[in-house]
């Protein structure tokens, strides 16, 4: 196991030589999987990653200063992956320990998603900087997670500063679904706790969250959700951020069932051996990166098959009911698994082990004994559903 000590705490890292820190969003998935193997060590990756956090409650990339990573964020799954650790441990001593910071983590996002001539709500893209450097656009596309996926292509690698930050002049799919879900999940953790006022503000915000997303974001003529520009222009491109959307919860059964029409289409989503970050037919899919992006594969996050998204699909089709899909996910990624024998950080359609070849990584692993567990409640629900 990738477990290096952080000061009091044992943390999983992403790689034990290749990323030996903690990062962001690479931690809330090893929790989840933890939680199901060894709680303790769960316990101490949540409040490890919460160490970390400045004073304005942003939770750095990585602690690290190389790449300006200490000055940016990632998807905030660690609101969801607590809530889930609770869930699984029924351990609230703990966050009402952690309930303070995770609410300033989330009112962080919640200050700076929506700087002057963005569309209100709405999150973009954004990075801190050292002084203005011409990688400062890839720094934010970095905020997301997805190093080089070609939504971000749509920009140019044009940045707009406001105040600290530099954003890209996009609305982002998988940052707001990340947040609308991070409000479902602290609006959850307030009832257990008792906090009601808390419970209904966060109720709030996830309903605002909801209906920008419902207005601005679902296309009804394709039953398909799309990032949008800031002045509200449609991007034109078939995103598996889009699927986050079933994850945030914020579609009704009606659009759910649409957008999951698109999953399920071979000719889109429905890869043999798993999603890919981007829908076959689109004209991107797996496109070489521009030259402004800086990732070391440059079909990166531009088309291959993805832990973390794979895992974020398969919890929002439970949401919505779908265990049948769940177990043909999990039976798509534990064939991958199989076929390539390694865990990769990413991997291609054919199933072969994605071209950095750094295999033994955090979230793979994670992703695996949690789709395994996912299947298997799946079957089991679905056994006594029938009875």
């Amino acid at each position: 196991m990738n477990v290096k000590r952080f000061g009091d705490y044992r943390i999983v890292v992403p790689h034990y030589k290749a990323y030996p820190m903690p990062y962001c969003w690479d931690t809330a998935f090893h929790v989840l999987a933890l939680v199901h193997i060894d709680s303790q060590l769960a316990k101490e990756n949540i409040e490890g990653l919460l160490s970390f956090m400045r004073e304005d409650g942003m939770i750095p990339n990585a602690p690290i200063e190389r790449e300006n990573q200490d000055l940016r964020s990632q998807p905030p799954i660690i609101l969801y992956a607590a809530k889930y650790y609770l869930e699984n441990t029924n351990d609230a001593e703990s966050l009402k320990k952690w309930y303070p910071l995770l609410k300033k983590h989330y009112e962080w996002w919640r200050k700076n998603r929506s700087p002057a001539g963005s569309i209100r709500g709405l999150i973009s893209p954004f990075s801190g900087a050292r002084g203005y450097s011409p990688r400062a656009a890839y720094w934010a596309v970095c905020s997301t997670g997805m190093d080089n996926h070609p939504v971000y292509d749509f920009t140019g690698g044009r940045v707009t500063k406001v105040g600290e930050y530099y954003y890209l002049e996009v609305e982002d799919l998988l940052l707001t679904g990340s947040l609308s879900a991070g409000a479902k999940a602290l609006c959850e953790i307030a009832d257990v706790l008792g906090y009601g006022k808390d419970k209904e503000y966060f109720q709030k915000e996830f309903d605002e969250l909801s209906l920008l997303i419902n207005e601005y974001m679902w296309f009804e003529d394709e039953g398909f959700c799309y990032p949008i520009t800031w002045k509200g222009e449609r991007m034109e491109i078939k995103t598996i951020q889009a699927f986050t959307m079933l994850y945030a919860s914020v579609l009704d059964h009606s659009r759910a069932s649409k957008l999951i029409s698109h999953l399920t289409s071979p000719k889109e989503f429905w890869g043999e051996y798993g999603i890919p970050t981007i829908a076959f037919d689109d004209k991107l899919y797996m496109t070489k990166q521009p030259q402004w992006m800086y990732s070391r594969d440059p079909y990166y996050w531009r088309g291959p098959i993805w832990p973390p998204t794979t895992v974020l699909i398969a919890l929002g089709l439970l949401n919505y009911g779908y265990r049948d899909l769940v177990e043909k996910i999990a039976d798509k990624w534990l064939k991958l698994i199989g076929k390539s024998g390694v865990f990769a950080e990413y991997y291609y359609e054919n199933g072969n082990p994605g071209s950095t070849r750094r295999f033994n990584f955090g979230w793979t692993a994670a992703a695996t004994i949690l789709l395994a567990l996912k299947s298997g409640f799946a079957a089991e629900e679905e056994i006594k559903s029938k009875k």
